[in-house]
């Protein structure tokens, strides 16, 4: 509900059962007003009678979208946020004591060159940098990256030293089934110290995690594609 609450324009409701075996409702705030409170039931038949915080059409529509999910076959996807930005920050670039945007729009020479350091086109131009700093010494930098994996974006934080190496990576959001073992260490410290002239081959430079290869795959282009802005932007 809070995950639900947080996002501007969406509302839902939730069925699960409790510990005891009771059925349970939970509602956004504005599914229907007053605010939502949780409540459960010992027998389901209830439901349609005794839940007064969601009004009946309401409730009828998202009980028939709960049946037709039990019975059609689909494979279950969802976003799990492990991190906040702020949080990942602190993580990899933790002697900074404050981080200052840096709002970044390539101009037509750095994007070239960008794309050539990377060997692909980029799809936009504008990339947030964050500037760690421990008073007014400059201690890292880290950049936000949203890649595609097998089917939906997982969105990766790269810390980067002032010399160009790589500080450490963070998976903020994972939005895959399937594949998330690859925000642990075992995976992550291998891009740790990796710089731009670092070939960062998967399967070679950078070993997969068994079952995630496409999520394995998209942070190794978050990385190379962090590097190669950070040596088109910062780099002497």
């Amino acid at each position: 509900i809070a995950l639900l609450e947080a996002r501007e324009n969406v509302e839902g409701v939730l069925f699960y059962k409790r510990n005891d075996e009771t059925l349970a409702i939970a509602c956004t705030t504005g599914w229907s007003k007053p605010k939502r409170q949780l409540h459960a039931y010992s027998d389901q038949r209830e439901l349609s009678t005794r839940s007064r915080h969601c009004d009946r059409r309401r409730f009828l529509a998202a009980a028939a979208m709960l049946l037709v999910g039990l019975f059609l076959p689909f494979r279950a996807s969802g976003s799990v946020v492990y991190l906040t930005k702020e949080e990942g920050m602190r993580t990899l670039i933790p002697e900074a004591d404050r981080f200052d945007l840096d709002d970044i729009k390539l101009d037509d020479q750095q994007l070239t060159k960008a794309q050539t350091l990377l060997g692909e086109d980029f799809k936009k131009r504008d990339y947030p940098f964050y500037i760690g700093r421990a008073g007014e010494q400059i201690v890292g930098y880290a950049l936000m990256l949203d890649v595609v994996g097998k089917e939906r974006p997982i969105t990766f934080l790269i810390g980067i030293h002032p010399n160009g190496k790589i500080a450490g990576m963070e998976v903020l959001i994972y939005r895959e089934s399937e594949g998330s073992a690859i925000r642990y260490g075992r995976f992550m410290r291998q891009f740790h110290n990796k710089g731009q002239e670092d070939p960062l081959q998967l399967g070679d430079d950078i070993q997969p995690i068994s079952g995630a290869t496409l999520s394995s795959r998209a942070a190794t282009y978050a990385a190379r594609k962090a590097l190669a802005l950070f040596t088109v932007i910062y780099g002497s």
